[in-house]
């Protein structure tokens, strides 16, 4: 074989280096190749998001490595948006590989890859509004009105609202529970502090705790609930955490230059401020994500609804999902296909460190689950138990209410929810009717026409009801041969009353009517069957136990005044024994209801028990002993009743009371004008004895300042009989309605009230009884009129005058009285003589208030007086109280009192000047009233009449009269009086 030559080795030489450079050629080009497949695939397919974690491409490590030391590539294809891109835009910067991979990130191939101006400003303004909106979620969630205020302001207001509404007795409902039992049952149908109802369930659903629990188990559902999405936000910023920890490690790992080397999709080199930036936003994405995880955890352990807890985790945690929302469906394509052709990073990762970072994520997991539960969660139950303490501990089933007269404080024990399953009267009344239609008529409801009635009904007690009734229901309404039996208008009603007395009671069954519902008369709630059934209940029989036979228990005084007659018809003693030992028998168990506290705990019981000892031996004759004569609870005397409770026993026992032979009579007869007024009727001799008659006017008198009605009627009616049968009986020449009038007015003028409001109808009431006993009440009038004309304060005296005058007008007591005194005025100005004495005297005292004197003198047909007064009160300065006076005499102009000057308003022979000239002057007083202009009008139409259909000469008109004149001098010496202007005179 020849020997190869120097040329031929040289050519060999050159072929080999050839040979290598094209093997070298061909390897970078099928690498090349590859990539551009690569490529070319992801821009076909966009590959999905997962963590590209890689070794390198020789399993064993490589020479001059530790064994257990490995190399690993972190996937910088995928990453998270977030303040570190927003560096690398501005700075056309290349990202660094992060090994917690999510969603791919579009900045770092921003100003590289292929994208035109609009992408890279559109994923700018993508990159600040991620900034911006995880920025804004952790201003808000760290914001104190966002967090809310602590749990433990809820102890405060629980206990706040225990003490001030939860016990009100204006929130019990119609079943009688308070507002405290409901919210803490958990009452579904609370429409008061549901914000505390609401509490008290998410407390027991929190803790897991029984209505009735105080004190949690082992196992907490909220609790455990709490903790768990506690864990979960944790978790999901603790990946936060390590995403941006393997980040910063992976770029510090960078080799750094002057310059950014970015070649073939892979970091060569980084500068140095760049990977200052970089790190700052680093720093930034720790501290954001910091402040969530605090203001996270704490948000999570102070939510108490269990099923807010799940929702509080997932909206968190959608916080850091913001950048991932924002790349998928705003990054555009472009950016989005080049992100996703990165290489990975190599970075070392020895044994030894993945040992210490498990024992700290050991340690990390468990401080995650222990130390909000010790700090937290453990405190919040802590809290929450001491809120239901506060709000639902101890006593539930009472309320109270506050007298602001008394300025007591009251309590009622109210029903526990539990026990409320039986319906009240006011659930059965509700249940009855809630299906019925507008035109069916209720069961138990009464239905009232206006809301005003409807208040009223309300605010009305029984007392205030039975006033309403002018007849014994029973006797008139429901028993045969009543006037009212089977009325269509007052029957139904009467049925109605009778089955909510029956139902209030605990029975439903009317089937006998009141018959049926006997034995239920003497239950102290049964004040509503009382007063439906007086007859069948005892009111009507004087006989009967005296308990609850009073008008303020249900008693109508129609009933009772059937009882009282029938025991006014003797002066003996006169028991039922039966139903005397019922009444004692019965006494301590009235009175435990009647105050509301059991009376055989108190000291007084024993004393009751003597008491009733004594009566059942002894009959009426033990309470003529002194040591029994009165109940020792409310120091009242048995013989004279006690109104909120028991009528008088004087009318079993009216002997033994007082009626015969006790000396002088019983002190109680002062306080019981009824009882008097009985006295008055059958022992006439004893009362009107001076010392008794004295005391009795002066009890009278007193009684004329209460506040009821019926006591003040009763009063006044006593006056004026003890002064009429005085007057009968007592010696020749003694005034004793002098006296009587005296002391009434004298008593009015100490107590002004008592004329503006009673006045009116204790004149009335005098008035009427006096008419009976003969006393003439022409006689009251002339002494009121010199006491009138005596009185020196003009202002008491005007006020006076206007109460008399409208009880002399208006009054049917005194309907005799106005025909006598107007006939005898009639027949003065007919015979041309002087006016009657009484005619005049209350001329002259009511001139003190003109336009009661004007309404007098109208009343009267003295017109020419009543014109010139008319001139005078034209001419004066009026005040609101005189025009209030004119608009209310112009009213009574129509009335039928002055029907007589309306028809010689009409009539043509009956008309004069001086009534012409009066209307006129009083039209020009009133020129806005329309009923007076019309009075003119016809008046005016009248005269025009007269002057067409006159048949003779026409009457010649009377001059003004001697007593016209002189009237007026006197009203104008009035006025003048003590310096008094005409003005004054009118005030």
């Amino acid at each position: 074989m020849p020997t190869p030559t120097a040329a031929s080795r040289d050519l060999q030489r050159e072929f080999s280096l050839l040979r290598q450079e094209l093997q070298a050629d061909l390897q970078r080009l099928t690498a090349r190749l590859d990539k551009l497949e690569n490529r070319f695939d992801g821009r076909l397919q966009l590959p999905t998001a997962n963590l590209a974690t890689a070794h390198s491409s020789d399993a064993s490590p490589r020479s001059g490595d530790s064994p257990s030391e490995n190399e690993m590539k972190i996937d910088v294809q995928n990453t998270d948006l977030s303040m570190v891109q927003l560096s690398m835009v501005v700075n056309n910067g290349f990202p660094p590989s992060q090994p917690e991979i999510e969603e791919p990130q579009d900045e770092q191939v921003v100003g590289l890859a292929p994208a035109g101006p609009c992408d890279v400003t559109f994923a700018i303004i993508l990159l600040l509004l991620n900034l911006g909106m995880q920025v804004a979620f952790s201003v808000i969630i760290l914001d104190e009105n966002f967090i809310g205020s602590p749990f433990t302001d809820h102890i405060d207001n629980a206990r706040r609202t225990r003490t001030s509404i939860a016990h009100d007795y204006t929130h019990m409902d119609l079943a009688k529970t308070s507002l405290v039992s409901r919210v803490c049952s958990e009452d579904g149908a609370l429409i008061l502090s549901t914000p505390q109802a609401n509490l008290i369930q998410q407390i027991n659903s929190f803790l897991s705790l029984g209505l009735d629990q105080f004190q949690p188990g082992f196992f907490q559902v909220g609790s455990l609930l709490s903790m768990l999405c506690i864990l979960l936000w944790s978790l999901c910023v603790y990946k936060e955490y390590r995403s941006i920890w393997l980040t910063s490690e992976a770029v510090w790992r960078i080799p750094r230059s002057k310059c950014t080397l970015f070649r073939d999709n892979e970091f060569h080199t980084i500068s140095t401020g760049r990977l200052k930036i970089l790190l700052f936003t680093y720093v930034a994405r720790a501290a954001i994500a910091s402040l969530l995880l605090g203001a996270g955890i704490r948000w999570l352990a102070q939510t108490t609804s269990i099923s807010e807890l799940m929702l509080n985790a997932v909206s968190l945690n959608a916080i850091l999902d913001v950048d991932e929302f924002l790349f998928a469906g705003f990054t555009p394509i472009s950016i989005q296909l080049a992100v996703r052709t990165l290489e990975p990073l190599k970075m070392k990762y020895s044994r030894r460190r993945s040992q210490l970072e498990t024992w700290s994520l050991f340690v990390l997991l468990v401080g995650t689950i222990t130390l909000p539960y010790f700090v937290l969660l453990n405190p919040l139950g802590e809290q929450m138990v001491q809120v239901k303490h506060e709000l639902c501990a101890g006593n539930q089933t009472f309320v109270v209410g506050r007298s602001t007269e008394t300025q007591m404080t009251v309590g009622l024990v109210t029903r526990h929810p539990q026990e409320a399953s039986e319906l009240t009267v006011t659930e059965l009344a509700v249940e009855e009717h809630k299906f019925n239609g507008p035109n069916e008529v209720p069961y138990l409801i009464n239905f009232m026409e206006t809301d005003v009635h409807f208040y009223e009904a309300l605010g009305r007690d029984m007392a205030a009801e039975v006033k309403n009734w002018g007849l014994c229901i029973e006797k008139e309404v429901l028993m045969l041969g009543g006037f009212f039996y089977q009325d269509p208008l007052i029957t139904p009603y009467s049925d109605l009353m009778l089955r909510q007395a029956a139902t209030s009671l605990g029975t439903a069954d009317v089937s006998r009517g009141c018959a049926g519902l006997k034995h239920l008369c003497n239950d102290p709630n049964a004040r509503l069957l009382r007063m439906v059934c007086g007859h069948t209940c005892g009111c009507t029989d004087p006989l009967a136990s005296a308990w609850h036979k009073v008008t303020a228990q249900g008693c109508i005084a129609a009933c009772s005044q059937i009882a009282f007659d029938a025991a006014a018809a003797t002066c003996q003693d006169n028991i039922d024994s039966e139903n005397w030992e019922v009444f004692w028998n019965s006494y301590p168990d009235v009175m435990t209801a009647f105050w509301g506290n059991n009376v055989t705990e108190s000291a007084v019981y024993p004393v009751m028990l003597s008491v009733a000892d004594a009566m059942k031996s002894s009959g009426c004759s033990a309470l003529m002993d002194p040591q029994w004569q009165a109940e020792p609870g409310v120091n009242h005397r048995w013989c004279e009743g006690y109104p909120p409770l028991w009528r008088p026993l004087a009318w079993q026992c009216p002997e033994s009371c007082g009626c015969k032979d006790i000396t002088p009579l019983p002190a109680y007869s002062d306080l019981n004008n009824s009882w008097a007024e009985l006295l008055l009727d059958r022992c006439p001799a004893k009362v009107v004895q001076p010392e008794v008659r004295d005391r009795l006017l002066g009890a009278a008198m007193k009684a004329l300042l209460r506040e009821e009605d019926e006591v003040v009627s009763t009063a006044a009616r006593l006056v004026a009989k003890l002064t009429a049968m005085g007057e009968q009986l007592a010696d020749e020449g003694e005034d004793l309605l002098g006296s009587m009038c005296q002391r009434l007015f004298r008593l009015m003028k100490e107590q002004p009230s008592l004329l503006d409001r009673r006045g009116e109808l204790i004149v009335r009431k005098i008035c009427g009884a006096l008419v009976n006993p003969g006393v003439d009440v022409q006689r009251f009038f002339a002494t009121a009129a010199k006491a009138i004309n005596a009185e020196e304060d003009k202002a008491f005296a005007r006020r006076l005058v206007q109460v008399l005058n409208r009880g002399l007008l208006r009054g049917p007591e005194t309907k005799t009285f106005r025909a006598q005194l107007q006939l005898e005025a009639r027949r003065g100005r007919e015979s041309d003589e002087l006016r009657p004495e009484l005619q005049m005297a209350l001329m002259h005292a009511w001139m003190v208030c003109p336009v009661s004197s004007l309404a007098l003198s109208f009343w009267m047909n003295e017109f020419e007086f009543a014109a010139g007064l008319a001139t005078r009160l034209a001419t004066a300065e009026r005040t609101t109280e005189i025009e209030v006076e004119l608009n209310d005499f112009v009213e009574l102009l129509e009335s039928p009192v002055f029907g007589d000057v309306r028809l010689q308003m009409l009539g043509a022979q009956h008309r004069e000047k001086a009534l012409l000239r009066a209307m006129l002057q009083l039209g020009a007083l009133l020129p806005k009233e329309k009923k007076l202009q019309g009075r003119l009008q016809v008046l005016e139409i009248g005269v025009l009449l007269d002057r067409v259909t006159a048949q003779g000469p026409a009457s010649k008109a009377k001059s003004c009269s001697e007593e016209a004149k002189a009237l007026l001098e006197r009203f104008d010496e009035i006025c003048e009086h003590k310096d008094h202007r005409w003005k004054d005179c009118i005030l």
